[in-house]
């Protein structure tokens, strides 16, 4: 599905794997990038509150959703982000 890729060189972060079952027999990459949230400065993006979030619906005339399972496959992370994502795979490092 390309949206990872094998890592041929050595790189300063990475992250552990393993493989879960989903409920209906499929199965799921999991990463734990513990570590490295440890290290990463984080911006203070807080959440609106539901109440700021009605009222500016007020007027209008239709909604929509969105499914956004796998949306975030959908965003190239920047070259120097990267490396941050890489992970370790029985086949080596992918990200």
């Amino acid at each position: 599905m390309g949206v990872t890729e094998k890592v041929e060189r050595l790189t300063a972060w990475f992250s552990g794997m393993v493989v879960a079952p989903k409920s209906y027999g499929k199965l799921r990459l999991c990463v734990d990038p513990t570590q490295l949230n440890k290290s990463v400065k984080r911006d203070n993006f807080p959440l609106p509150r539901l109440e700021d979030t009605l009222a500016s619906l007020e007027g209008c005339k239709y909604s929509s959703k969105m499914d956004a399972n796998s949306g975030f496959w959908q965003m190239r992370l920047e070259e120097e982000s990267r490396e941050y994502t890489t992970f370790l795979t029985p086949f080596g490092r992918s990200k």
